[in-house]
């Protein structure tokens, strides 16, 4: 499904099907926010590379989504739009600079909006390049070691970094599990990296970069912070610009991030332990399948009851020892 915000140029949001998605089944939300065609001009159908590569890969993958467009240089989807899902996976193609707001990646709001979606429980993947040198600013040669942008080092975990410090040229980037993937041109998206000097946050993707531009070094180009209850995993490299295995990068990121959970069985199972019972009083016993009905004082110790997931639904029901003081009558 694709959803569109509502703003002045964009009619009020709008569902269609896709062909991986059916109704209540998407647990992932697809931002598309890299500046194309159909950010533009609401209505366009044009695809840009980014586009299709993202919607491609999750289809490659088996992950069901739903799609928001954003419209150029407007704030992204607000958290009620983003509560239904458990992950957020947000791109921005090659784009960079723009309005004093950040409008052109993630806005100053779309900040404030991931932070508290994150904090609740969710997962954000965000890619972009662009995003670290908009954020980092004019001086961002200066940030390597530290920088004054907190969303940078109390949200994703940074001591600083290094904002495009590779661009038009191809390189390679390392996952955890040592994957090599080629980051070469792609016709439409420009060829970035970006560079990032963690803190707290956990290195995913590395990547032969000059910092000082004499030596080169095994960067990070890729991380995942937990924070609250969530994780937000950065990207500072054009994924859509793998030349081969794209698909498996993303796949990678999703595995190092939190993953979505999946949809529950449609079938349940449960045992109940043993219930002991003891009464004072008269105590009568209807038998129905596993009723109990008591009349006088009682008080009941009930043991913890396991929940199994999967399998048949069906109930069982162990023996309960009955202690009664007085006059009983049973049937």
């Amino acid at each position: 499904m694709t959803l569109h915000a509502a703003s002045p140029a964009v009619p009020a949001a709008t569902r269609s099907a896709l062909p991986v998605a059916t109704a209540g089944a998407a647990k992932v939300l697809l931002v598309d926010d890299d500046e194309s065609d159909n950010n533009n001009y609401p209505g366009d159908k044009r695809q840009s590379a980014s586009d299709k590569f993202y919607a491609a890969s999750l289809r490659s993958l088996g992950v069901a989504f739903d799609t928001f467009v954003v419209p150029h240089y407007r704030s992204g989807p607000t958290l009620d739009a983003l509560r239904p899902y458990t992950q957020v996976i947000w791109y921005t193609g090659a784009a960079y600079g723009g309005n004093p707001d950040n409008t052109s990646v993630i806005s100053l709001d779309d900040e404030k909006t991931l932070e508290q979606y994150v904090q609740a429980g969710g997962t954000v993947i965000l890619v972009s390049p662009g995003y670290l040198t908009n954020a980092l600013g004019a001086d961002t040669d200066r940030h390597w070691a530290t920088t004054p942008n907190k969303f940078l080092t109390q949200v994703l975990g940074l001591k600083g970094g290094r904002g495009l410090l590779q661009r038009f040229k191809d390189g390679e980037a390392t996952d955890t599990a040592g994957t090599r993937y080629l980051v070469g041109t792609v016709p439409g998206v420009e060829t970035q990296f970006s560079a990032m000097n963690p803190a707290t946050a956990t290195t995913l993707f590395k990547a032969p970069l000059t910092l000082d531009g004499k030596s080169t070094q095994d960067l990070a180009v890729a991380i995942d912070q937990a924070l609250g209850s969530g994780h937000f995993t950065y990207i500072g490299f054009t994924l859509e610009n793998v030349q081969q295995g794209g698909a498996a990068a993303l796949g990678s990121l999703l595995k190092q991030a939190a993953p979505a959970p999946t949809a529950p069985a449609a079938q349940v199972s449960r045992s109940v332990r043993t219930q002991t019972l003891t009464v004072a009083g008269t105590a009568s016993r209807s038998v129905r399948t596993d009723t109990l009905v008591v009349t006088g004082t009682a008080s009941r110790t009930v043991k913890t009851e396991p929940l199994v997931v999967t399998g048949i639904r069906s109930r069982e029901v162990r023996t309960e020892p009955l202690t009664v003081t007085g006059a009983a009558s049973r049937r």
